[in-house]
């Protein structure tokens, strides 16, 4: 029925209706119907505005059409993204070109969801449009989750989940749904967005999996735990965040008693994880017992995310005792290990070694005059320098120019080059290779 009946209708009905009461009006034979004509006016004056508004809403936007060619080309890409992840899930060996991998299965991503899903309104469920579409999705965002959370792709990875979540509830895979929570209250707790992290881990803790009958236990209920333990540490509730992780970290390691294969790596990290967050927990009070698993989580894994995590507290401890040629070692292997991961953490790793260059003494070594101990001592200032430079530069153009961090490299730098003397002009070494 077309969309103007029932306006021009109603309409006509108020016209004849108040026609009929401005007679009934002035004659007095009908005077006692006039107040049951004006209701009937006023009754049918409603429903013509209601009907108006009903008909003149925006109409739903249509998906388009599907295209079975751009489909099949997707689900290639899906393809290639899942061989290459299946043995390196982090795409460490793909140090040249992970960028670019990672860019262009994100953008394929983004089309899927175009293709199978329409997001919800507000009190709408949303709606599948494309089960193939939407199933290549899901397989797409479950195997480049991890390449993401590891190489700092945190917002990227906020761009594409929540729709795969939305399609994992609807096809009923819980798990995956769960994993997919685990990754995105991953990527907004190192986004520091703690009420969206507690959004997903409340999702997360939904499945049952997540809570299971002893003695049963599973990887989901470890990363669950993990993650309550970090919620607990934002709320300042040190021993919540101790009971779960060391509940966790027990789990983990009667798991990997029992587990082979990708399953003993996988719950080696998980192990390694919780081995770091104990550490971090503990330097306060027992900074001895936090080098101790600091240095157990290193020998658990080879998970680089681990790593720079802990070589980076490792080094600030040994600069903070005083140990600044074991800092700056400690910085060089978790620069070795940021190869493996996003540009703000070589950048933190370079300056934790240009730092400790400037502290560094000149112990141990023999100068046949003052000259020569202060050039030496100024090769080193320089070598920091160009370090913190390289640092400033890959926050600048990889993160932000206005962040907090890049006004304190500049502080640092400035702070370099007052010990250097006489001045020189760096101006054209900022892109210099680095000297390590």
């Amino acid at each position: 029925m077309k969309r103007w009946f029932f306006p021009v209708v109603s309409a006509v009905l108020t016209v004849v209706l108040g026609t009929a009461a401005s007679i009934a009006g002035l004659d007095p034979n009908l005077a006692s119907y006039s107040h049951v004509a004006l209701i009937v006016i006023l009754i049918g004056g409603l429903l013509l505005v209601i009907v108006t508004i009903f008909l003149n809403r925006p109409p739903k936007p249509q998906p388009p059409p599907f295209d079975q060619s751009a489909f099949d080309n997707l689900k290639d890409i899906v393809d290639e993204a899942a061989q290459t992840t299946q043995l390196d899930p982090g795409l460490e060996n793909e140090e040249d070109s992970w960028e670019d991998l990672l860019g262009s299965w994100k953008n394929a991503g983004k089309s899927l969801i175009i293709m199978s899903i329409h997001e919800s309104e507000k009190g709408e469920e949303s709606q599948i449009l494309n089960e193939n579409a939407a199933r290549e999705l899901l397989r797409l965002t479950k195997v480049i989750m991890w390449a993401m959370l590891q190489r700092g792709l945190n917002k990227d990875l906020t761009e594409l989940a929540p729709s795969a979540y939305r399609i994992a509830m609807k096809i009923h895979q819980e798990d995956d749904a769960a994993l997919l929570a685990y990754g995105l209250a991953h990527a907004y707790y190192d986004m520091r967005a703690i009420k969206n992290a507690e959004y997903w881990i409340d999702l997360m803790g939904k499945n049952k999996h997540t809570h299971p009958k002893p003695p049963d236990h599973t990887e989901l209920q470890l990363r669950f735990l993990e993650m309550m333990g970090l919620i607990a540490r934002e709320h300042n509730s040190p021993v919540e965040e101790k009971q779960y992780f060391n509940q966790a970290l027990n789990i983990a390691e009667l798991l990997k008693g029992s587990a082979t294969g990708a399953k003993q790596v996988r719950l080696s990290t998980i192990v390694a994880t919780l081995q770091m967050r104990l550490a971090e927990l503990t330097e306060a009070e027992d900074l001895d017992t936090a080098i101790d698993l600091y240095k157990a989580a290193l020998a658990s894994t080879a998970d680089p995310v681990v790593q720079i995590r802990c070589y980076d507290r490792l080094g600030s401890i040994a600069w903070a005792s005083y140990h600044y040629d074991e800092a700056f070692n400690y910085h060089l292997h978790q620069f070795e290990a940021s190869k493996k991961s996003g540009v703000q953490s070589k950048s933190i790793a370079l300056e934790g070694m240009a730092k400790a260059l400037a502290k560094k003494k000149l112990s141990g070594q023999v100068y046949s005059s003052d000259e020569k101990y202060e050039e030496a001592k100024k090769a080193l200032l320089e070598s920091a320098y160009y370090k913190l430079r390289e640092a400033l530069r890959l926050q600048e153009e990889k993160v932000s120019t206005d962040s907090p961090r890049a006004n304190k490299l500049r502080i640092e730098i400035i702070e370099i080059l007052d010990k250097i003397m006489p001045p020189k002009d760096f101006s054209s070494d900022i892109h210099s290779p680095l000297p390590i």
